[in-house]
């Protein structure tokens, strides 16, 4: 008897104990304290596209303080061109794609391009009509932001089929530059069909709805 009474004492401080150890962890996750290393891992990985942009940024101001023909330079350029893909793709896997994100990428991608422009343009040889072109795209993107201010009262980038290709082009051709400008030639065409899309969807868009993609 005593032997069957002294186990059911030991069951019962072993339910009180998992019950307290229960309500302790219930209380340390309402107050965001001791959670499960799959659930930290997984909120952190959540901000893996967002620190990949970042660094993105800070690479492209580091482009900046290289030498256009040292291979440092390069190799940031890549990396960039590189952070630039996988951002976006990290953020539909991980299924925490927002509107933050989206506009922390596009001012990383003005600021890689113009970091590259600061550097490349004036060891390019480029024709002045290519030049002329260049300005008349800009014009066109400016134009179109003033449009999205005035409609929306906010900033528009979106993130057009076109867009994404003219990104990656450029990326490719701005190196192939230093043998032929013939592919910044077709860069600056498909630039030019994209940022007349980019006008066309902020004009035929309303508020808050989601541009469509093509």
């Amino acid at each position: 008897m005593c032997g069957h009474s002294g186990l059911q004492d030991l069951c019962g401080l072993s339910r009180q104990g998992h019950l307290q150890k229960g309500w302790r962890y219930l209380g340390e996750l309402c107050r965001g304290e001791g959670e499960s290393g799959s659930y930290v891992l997984l909120r952190r990985m959540k901000l893996l596209p967002n620190i990949i942009t970042l660094l993105r940024i800070a690479g492209s101001l580091g482009l900046l303080f290289c030498e256009v023909k040292g291979v440092g330079f390069w190799i940031i350029y890549g990396l960039c061109g590189i952070s630039d893909m996988a951002d976006g793709w990290l953020a539909r896997k991980l299924k925490c794609a927002t509107k933050t994100g989206a506009l922390l990428d596009s001012v990383a991608d003005i600021c890689f391009v113009a970091c590259c422009a600061w550097k490349l343009l004036p060891v390019l040889n480029l024709p002045h009509w290519l030049w002329l072109c260049a300005g008349a795209i800009l014009i066109i993107k400016i134009m179109n932001q003033i449009l999205a201010l005035m409609k929306f009262g906010r900033c528009c980038f979106p993130h057009t089929l076109a867009n994404k290709v003219t990104g990656f082009m450029l990326f490719i051709a701005e190196p192939m530059t230093f043998l032929s400008f013939i592919p910044i030639v077709i860069v600056s065409s498909i630039a030019a069909f994209a940022a007349v899309q980019e006008g066309h969807f902020i004009t035929t868009n309303k508020q808050g709805e989601k541009p469509r993609l093509l």
